[in-house]
C-alpha cells in the first residue's frame, strides 16, 4: 500500500493561498499549553504503526498539543471474563507522550455483555460498577503509577490525568435507551457519571473527570442533567460540542454554557469545547439541519476564524481547551457529513492535506509563538 505523507511545509504551502501570515514578531504565547487539540478517529486510527507515527510527527508540528480519541470499552473487554486489551491504547498512549501531546480518552461503548440492553450497540452499561473497572484499569495502566510506564522505560512519562465519561448521552446515537427506565438519560448517566467521578478519584485524586461532551442545545440539555441527572460536584470539566454556522455563534454558544454553569452554582468549572467543525461536504454528501457544510476554502475560513476567536475569548468565557473534528477524515462522495471533516484527506492509503491543516497550522503558530518539532518542542 502506497502511502503520501505530506510535509508540514507542503501543508504550510496549501494553506498560504488561503490564509493570511500571522502577525509579524509574534513570539509571546497566548494560550494555555493543550488548549489547541484535535480529535483522532474513523480509519486513520486504524492504520499501520508506520502511518500512525508519520501522522503523529506531523501534528506536533503543527501545534497540536491535545488529543481527543475513543478509549473502547467493547474492544478492550469481549468477554465478562477476559482480561483487559490495552494493544489500541498502549499506541495513543506511546504517540502522546513520544509527541508532548496530551490525551484525553473519551470512555465510552459498552461490550455486548454489559450492556443493559444487549441488542443495542450504544447501550448503556446495566451495572456502573463494571464500568468503573474499565476506568480502574486504565489507570492502573496510563495513571501517575501505571504499569505502562514501567513497561516502557525509553517512553518519556506523560500520566494520563483526565478521563472523559461518555459521549453525548443526550442523544440516542451514544446512548440508546428508553427514557422512562432506569438506565435513560439523564437519570441513568447521572449515575454512571457519579460512579466513575467515586473510582477516578479513589485512583488519582488528582485526575480530572470531565463530562460528556453535549450537542445542540448544549445549555439546555446541560441544565436537565443538573436538575434531573444529579451530576453536580460529579465532574471537574465541562464539555461543549457545537457546530455552529458561524465562528461568532461558536462564541455565542459557549457563553450560553457558561451561562447555565453559573446558575447552578458552577461558573468556576473550566469549558473544553471537545467537538467543533465546519465539514468541507457542499457539493458531497446531504446535509442535516444543524449543521452547516461548507466548500474546503470555506472550511479553512471558518476554522481560523473560529479559533482565533475563542483563543482571545477565552479567559471570558472560561475555555481551557478546544478541539477540531477531526484530524484526518476519508472524504469520497457520500455518506455523513463528518467524513468531510478532516484536516487532513486519507484514503485508499494516502493523504492529502486539505486547505483547514494550514489555517489550524497558522492559528496555533501565532497564539503558541513558535514553531513545534516532532517532540512538540519549540525549534
Amino acid at each position: 500500500m502506497a502511502v503520501r505523507l505530506p510535509s508540514l511545509a507542503t501543508a504550510l504551502a496549501v494553506a498560504a493561498l488561503l490564509v493570511a501570515a500571522p502577525t509579524a514578531g509574534a513570539a509571546t504565547r497566548q494560550v494555555p499549553y493543550g488548549f489547541f487539540g484535535v480529535m483522532w478517529d474513523q480509519s486513520v486510527s486504524q492504520a499501520s504503526d508506520e502511518v500512525q507515527d508519520a501522522q503523529w510527527d506531523l501534528m506536533a508540528e503543527s501545534g497540536v498539543e491535545s488529543v481527543r480519541t475513543v478509549f473502547n470499552w467493547a474492544i478492550a473487554q469481549r468477554r465478562s471474563d477476559a482480561e483487559f486489551n490495552f494493544e489500541a491504547t498502549d499506541g495513543v498512549v506511546r504517540r502522546a507522550a513520544q509527541h508532548g501531546i496530551g490525551v484525553l480518552p473519551v470512555v465510552n461503548y459498552a461490550p455486548d455483555w454489559a450492556r443493559a440492553f444487549p441488542s443495542r450497540e450504544t447501550s448503556p452499561p446495566a451495572n456502573p460498577g463494571d464500568y468503573a473497572a474499565y476506568l480502574s484499569a486504565l489507570i492502573a495502566r496510563y495513571g501517575p503509577n501505571g504499569t505502562f510506564w514501567s513497561e516502557n522505560p525509553t517512553v518519556p512519562v506523560r500520566p494520563v490525568r483526565e478521563w472523559q465519561i461518555w459521549n453525548e448521552p443526550h442523544l440516542d446515537t451514544y446512548w440508546n435507551a428508553p427514557l422512562k427506565s432506569r438506565w435513560g438519560h439523564p437519570r441513568g448517566y447521572g449515575k454512571l457519571l457519579r460512579v466513575a467521578y467515586q473510582t477516578v478519584k479513589s485512583r488519582d485524586p488528582g485526575a480530572k473527570v470531565v463530562l460528556a461532551g453535549i450537542t445542540q442545545k448544549a445549555w439546555d440539555e446541560i441544565a436537565e442533567m443538573y436538575r434531573d441527572g444529579g451530576i453536580k460536584g460529579a465532574f471537574d470539566v465541562a464539555s461543549l460540542q457545537t457546530f455552529p454556522q458561524t465562528a461568532k455563534r461558536a462564541a455565542r454558544a459557549t457563553e450560553l454554557f457558561r451561562a447555565a454553569l453559573r446558575t447552578f452554582h458552577d461558573a468556576h468549572k473550566p469549558i473544553y469545547v471537545t467537538e467543533l467543525t465546519w465539514p468541507a461536504s457542499k457539493g458531497k454528501t446531504v446535509g442535516i439541519r444543524y449543521q452547516r457544510q461548507e466548500t474546503p476554502r470555506g472550511m479553512a475560513t471558518k476554522l481560523g476564524q473560529a479559533l482565533s476567536l475563542l483563543a482571545r475569548q477565552r479567559r471570558k468565557l472560561g475555555l481551557a481547551r478546544v478541539y477540531w473534528y477531526t484530524w484526518a477524515s476519508e472524504y469520497g462522495r457520500g455518506g455523513s457529513i463528518f467524513n468531510y471533516a478532516g484536516l487532513q484527506e486519507f484514503s485508499a492509503g494516502n493523504f492529502t492535506a486539505q486547505p483547514a491543516l494550514g489555517a489550524f497550522q497558522r492559528t496555533t503558530l501565532e497564539f503558541q509563538g513558535c514553531q513545534k518539532d516532532v517532540t512538540g518542542a519549540c525549534e
